[in-house]
């Protein structure tokens, strides 16, 4: 069960059968990676690592912006961030596995990264869940009442790749 919070309860933003994705998603990031913390690398996290915050000269990364939500946490978070994001934003339809290959790839050129092969795709499952959640939530308080499209931005394809993900055990990187 959910609590409510600001009036808004889980049930009252989805459906019970994305409810049931949400619920379970949460559950298996509780028992592959919150329980065994102590196998994952934890240091600063940008926490909002996607293609809107990266400055590009020449084809080559020249800045990263927006540090806003920086913290301390666990390092497959920001990699699995920057993976769904590509994902979502990926206009060549490349495969989910060969997109997380590259990247984990060029982060391991630049520093360690062992993570339990199964929790990278749990904490995108995550990430997606947060995203939707947090942008109807958003949305449906809308307290500057502008526009609404950005935080509504991943609703158009979250939901599909959410469940396309679940059904997935296993990301192969």
């Amino acid at each position: 069960m959910h609590e409510e919070r600001d009036g808004d309860s889980l049930s009252e933003l989805i459906d019970d059968q994305k409810k049931a994705l949400v619920d379970k998603t949460f559950a298996d990031l509780d028992e592959n990676i919150f329980r065994r913390r102590n196998l994952f690398d934890e240091g600063i996290i940008h926490s909002d690592f996607n293609e809107t915050n990266l400055l590009v000269k020449d084809g080559k990364i020249s800045g990263v912006l927006d540090f806003g939500d920086m913290h301390i946490s666990l390092r497959v978070f920001d990699v699995a961030a920057a993976i769904l994001y590509l994902h979502l934003s990926d206009r060549l339809g490349q495969r989910l596995d060969d997109l997380a290959a590259h990247f984990v790839a060029g982060y391991r050129s630049a520093r360690a990264f062992v993570v339990p092969n199964d929790s990278l795709l749990v904490a995108m499952r995550a990430r997606m869940a947060c995203s939707l959640i947090y942008g109807l939530r958003t949305a449906r308080i809308n307290y500057r009442g502008g526009s609404i499209d950005y935080v509504l931005k991943t609703q158009s394809n979250g939901w599909e790749t959410l469940q396309r993900m679940s059904a997935r055990y296993v990301l192969k990187y």
